[in-house]
């Protein structure tokens, strides 16, 4: 009878515990990653060559609503490397090939939706990123010369990609972003410079607030 007792307390406890979990909203209340991966781009409408892949990398955070809905941001450093054909202001149309390399740290801030597998999310919103001093090559008849060259200090636009959970607290990323501001310096160009960027990372919860270990 005594074992028949300890029997039934421990499946009312278990069924207790599952019950809290499914009535549970959310499985944690922010998460903070550490991701790395590759990205590459191209500056429209100007492109000219093929693509040029660098490493990326940066911090991820994820803050849920309910277990459907998040709210996600990122911090990321990556360079863009791109070869442009573009109008010179002030020479009356001419245009010459320029190679450049501007790094950056971009800030994504996006909705992220879970699909009913509850293993892929997709993603859409808006990032600024900050660019610095890169570094810029001219084509002449001798071949490519250095010189000096400040990009527009920032630039915003869109972002959109899916997310694959691949194990516990482990996503592969892939994601979009388009300017819809030129990055090219006015004093320089006539031509403009919209980039397109694609990164592909691993990213890995590091700390989770408020898990409820039901994931």
């Amino acid at each position: 009878m005594k074992s028949i007792f300890l029997l039934f307390f421990a499946l009312s406890a278990g069924a207790g515990i599952c019950s809290g979990q499914l009535v549970t909203k959310k499985d944690f209340d922010a998460a903070f990653a550490l991701q790395a991966g590759i990205g590459s781009g191209m500056a429209f409408p100007a492109a000219k060559g093929g693509l040029k892949f660098e490493g990326t990398g940066g911090l991820k955070m994820t803050f849920p609503f309910t277990r459907v809905w998040f709210l996600g941001a990122e911090v990321n450093y990556n360079r863009l490397r791109t070869e442009n054909k573009l109008e010179i202001a002030g020479n009356d149309g001419v245009e010459a090939v320029f190679r450049q390399e501007i790094p950056s740290v971009q800030i994504p801030v996006y909705a992220r939706v879970m699909m009913r597998n509850n293993k892929t999310s997709l993603l859409f919103g808006g990032y600024y990123a900050r660019h610095f001093d890169g570094k810029i090559d001219r084509q002449y008849e001798e071949g490519f010369r250095r010189e000096p060259y400040e990009p527009e200090s920032g630039s915003a636009g869109v972002v959109a990609g899916v997310e694959q959970i691949i194990g516990r607290n482990l996503y592969v990323t892939f994601k979009v972003n388009g300017s819809l501001t030129d990055i090219a310096p006015k004093a320089r160009f006539e031509s403009r410079l919209y980039p397109v960027q694609a990164s592909l990372t691993i990213s890995y919860d590091l700390l989770r607030i408020g898990d409820c270990g039901c994931y």
